[in-house]
């Protein structure tokens, strides 16, 4: 197995399984040949679906993907964490969406729910008499009139997990 480091710091891996015992053979040179798979194409490691950046569009912009083009990141992100904070630059969780890792969980009329592939960061949750701290891997993803991104952390509801939208 071979590993690459994609542009932005992540992994990814291409592998070749070849099998001693043999599975395969010729009769006509009576040679026995080892069985050989492989992935041969470099591939972000993650299990679900990869999505395209039109997929963060809310609803109420779905039918206008003329403005993928003019999506800003949104300036001073960190002012509107809410009890929360990101491990990971705006600028790159803006790179991540426009390059397509990332997955839909929610489409509301003002905002994308989305999983990135890793934690993002995370979410102060008060409970009772404390406030714990939950690693995230989902943001709120809002654009506003003047077309600027804004990627706020959120701890999603499991229920949001394993749902399909397009």
């Amino acid at each position: 197995m071979w590993y690459r480091v994609l542009d932005w710091g992540d992994t990814a891996a291409i592998y070749i399984d070849v099998y001693k015992y043999p599975t395969s053979f010729s009769w006509r040179d009576d040679y026995f040949w080892p069985r050989i798979t492989m992935n041969y194409q470099w591939g972000y490691l993650a299990s679900g679906s990869m999505s395209t950046f039109k997929d963060v569009l809310p609803l109420k912009y779905e039918n206008n993907t003329m403005i993928l083009s003019s999506l800003q990141l949104f300036p001073n992100q960190e002012n509107y964490y809410e009890s929360s904070e990101v491990s990971i630059s705006p600028e790159g969780l803006f790179y991540f969406l426009k390059k397509g890792y990332f997955e839909v969980l929610e489409k509301k009329e003002d905002f994308t729910v989305v999983a990135f592939y890793q934690p993002i960061g995370n979410v102060y949750v008060r409970t009772q008499n404390k406030i714990d701290t939950v690693n995230t891997m989902t943001a709120k993803v809002l654009i506003n009139e003047a077309f600027e991104v804004l990627i706020i952390p959120y701890n999603a509801p499991p229920e949001l997990w394993g749902k399909t939208h397009k």
